[in-house]
């Protein structure tokens, strides 16, 4: 899991030389699977679809990062609001 979070948590969600088209409806991008030896692979999703996984993963980073935030000061503070 935290080989999984390391690799999200402080990067670009998605940068532009990622993107391959977008054209009716659809997107294309590169995405390593890093489940089978980190090759380079192209993905084609509806719209809708790929900017409900982008929300979910930019969500996510943000709510981990508070909550990173919030655990970094309850170990300075000692526990102390």
């Amino acid at each position: 899991m935290l080989d999984y979070v390391g690799r999200y948590t402080h990067r670009v969600a998605l940068s532009n030389n990622r993107l391959i088209d977008i054209d009716n409806g659809r997107v294309q991008f590169h995405w390593k699977d890093y489940r089978d030896n980190s090759k380079i692979k192209v993905m084609d999703l509806d719209a809708d679809e790929f900017i409900r996984r982008f929300l979910l993963l930019v969500l996510y980073r943000k709510a981990f990062s508070a909550f990173a935030t919030m655990a970094a000061w309850q170990t300075v503070t000692g526990g102390r609001s």
